[in-house]
C-alpha cells in the first residue's frame, strides 16, 4: 500500500501511486516479502502511512534493488 492510499481522500493518488505499487511488487519478487510486513494489519497500515520501507542489501541484484528503492520513495516527486 502506498502512503497516499492510507489517507481518507483520494486526492493524493496518481500515476506515482502505481509506481510505488510496482516497486513493492519488485521488492517482493526479489526478497520474498512485501514492503510492509508486520504482525498485524493495523501495524502494517501505520507503517505504510509513513512510507518506511527497508531494502535488505544482498537480497537480489543491486540494480533492481536500487530501482525498487526509488519506486518506494515516500515523496512522489523523487
Amino acid at each position: 500500500m502506498a502512503p497516499e492510499q492510507t489517507q481518507p481522500s483520494a486526492a493524493g493518488l496518481g500515476p506515482w501511486t502505481d509506481v510505488y505499487l510496482l516497486g513493492g511488487m519488485l521488492l517482493e519478487i526479489l526478497t520474498g516479502r512485501p514492503p510492509h510486513t508486520l504482525p498485524t494489519s493495523r501495524e502494517a497500515f501505520r507503517h505504510a502511512a509513513v512510507g518506511e520501507v527497508e531494502i535488505p542489501a544482498g537480497s537480489g541484484p543491486a540494480e533492481l534493488l536500487a530501482l525498487a528503492a526509488v519506486a518506494l520513495e515516500r515523496d512522489p516527486a523523487r
